[in-house]
């Protein structure tokens, strides 16, 4: 039976930054991107009902991904993921 994939969420605030990774990452067969999050609340509503492995953040994203330091955020509550940040 093959290993199941990397499940990834991809967050930051770029469409562009956001297509190019979703690409990257698709293209590798143990990976799969299995949504995408243009702030911290988008994020925080996804991780409600979903469960990533691995989740790329944008470090420098403007707004209420800042104010509620959604990074930090995410890991106290989750501390099963792996986090890795992209600026």
């Amino acid at each position: 039976m093959p290993d199941a994939k990397i499940k990834v969420l991809i967050i930051d605030n770029s469409r562009s930054v956001l297509d190019l990774l979703r690409h990257i990452l698709n293209s590798d067969p143990q990976i799969e991107v299995i949504g995408t999050a243009e702030n911290g609340i988008q994020a925080l509503k996804f991780l409600e009902k979903n469960r990533p492995d691995v989740i790329t953040l944008d470090m420098e994203m403007p707004g209420e991904a800042k104010k509620i330091g959604a990074g930090k955020f995410i890991l106290s509550r989750l501390r099963w993921l792996q986090l890795l940040s992209i600026s």
